[in-house]
């Protein structure tokens, strides 16, 4: 007898980037330090890229813009103005 059922949660697979205490900050500066705080949990790359957009523009004057290539699996963060990002300098540099 074969049984079936049905999957009740998503698998890891589908969302793929998990969002902890540890990873949480994006440092960047746009003329001044900025850090934007992204929500804990489990995303998928199109669910995380709008995560960060929506956080880095409550953060700044800046319109951001932020997409995923499922090729290179890489976010491309882009604004309307000039900054940069400061991973592994910023102020959360330990956690971003």
């Amino acid at each position: 007898m074969t049984k079936t059922g049905a999957l009740t949660t998503r698998s890891a697979f589908m969302f793929g980037w998990k969002i902890t205490a540890a990873n949480r900050y994006v440092d960047f500066f746009d003329g001044a330090a900025k850090t934007a705080v992204l929500k804990l949990g489990s995303y998928t790359s199109l669910q995380l890229a709008n995560e960060i957009k929506k956080q880095m523009d409550a953060a700044s004057s800046i319109n951001f813009t932020v997409s995923f290539d499922r090729v290179t699996r890489k976010f491309t963060i882009a604004g309307d103005s000039v900054f940069s990002l400061k991973f592994g300098t910023g102020v959360n540099a330990s956690q971003s």
